[in-house]
Formats: structure tokens, C-alpha cells, sequence
């Protein structure tokens, strides 16, 4: 029998509806369990999911009664204002030129791939733990 973690491995998504991310606790023991969280490549990047691991940690150790959750301030730019600034810049020709001229001559590099049929089917897995009080252990 597969272990929740490796079922979860196998799961795809699709992109063309949600959900396109996963959390699951999987109970190890009576005082141990296991977060996983998948999602698809397309919805975070390193600065997101940081922020999103944050949040999540904040709100968790809130429940616990470590420390008093507050949400902060809304970001001050939102992904719409990003997304209206890349339009511009793409857009703009006085960008293009300026790139135009900073690339010419440059010559395109190609990436070494690993063959399709050779990739690494290794699982990259990060384990965190964190203590949980006993007034806590059986909510």
C-alpha cells in the first residue's frame, strides 16, 4: 500500500480548473503528523511561496496560542498592477530598442537538458518539525 505522500506524488493537476493546489495532514502517530503541499508549477514562484509559508506559519502558531495572528497590511502592489506594468514595458518601443541595442551581437546560448526518458524521478522532501503543546494534542 502506497503512503499518502507518494499517492499525492502521483496526482496531477489540471490546469484548466482548481484546484491547483493541495494541502494534506497525514496522521504519522498519536503526536506526529505529516503537511504535505503540492501545487502546480504555473501558480507560485519562490517569492509566493515564501510569503504563503509564511502566512501559513503564522496562522498556525495563532491557533496554537503562541502568538496573536494579524493578517498585516494588504501588499502594497497587487498582481494585476505587476501583470498592467509588464504590458507596458513589453509594449514600449523605447524598451525594445534599448534592449535591441544592449543584445546585438550577443549570440543565443542553449541550455544542457537531461534526455525525456532519463529524468530524475528522485522526491526532493524538506521536513520541518515543530512541537506541539499538550493542550493542543487533541483538539
Amino acid at each position: 500500500m502506497k503512503s499518502g505522500s507518494k499517492l499525492e506524488k502521483g496526482r496531477t493537476f489540471d490546469w484548466t480548473c482548481a484546484p491547483l493546489a493541495r494541502f494534506h495532514v497525514h496522521i504519522r502517530g498519536e503526536q506526529i503528523f505529516q503537511l504535505s503541499w503540492t501545487e502546480h508549477h504555473a501558480i507560485l514562484d519562490g517569492w509566493s511561496v515564501a510569503s504563503m509559508i509564511t502566512e501559513l506559519f503564522k496562522i498556525y502558531f495563532a491557533a496554537l496560542g503562541d502568538m496573536p495572528f494579524s493578517p498585516g497590511p494588504p501588499p502594497a502592489a497587487s498582481f494585476r498592477d505587476f501583470v498592467a506594468l509588464e504590458r507596458s514595458v513589453i509594449s514600449s518601443s523605447q524598451n525594445r530598442e534599448f534592449w535591441l541595442e544592449k543584445l546585438s551581437g550577443s549570440t543565443a546560448t542553449v541550455m544542457p537538458r537531461q534526455p525525456s526518458d532519463r529524468r530524475s524521478t528522485e522526491v526532493k522532501q524538506r521536513s520541518v518539525q515543530v512541537a506541539i503543546p499538550s493542550r493542543f494534542q487533541r483538539l
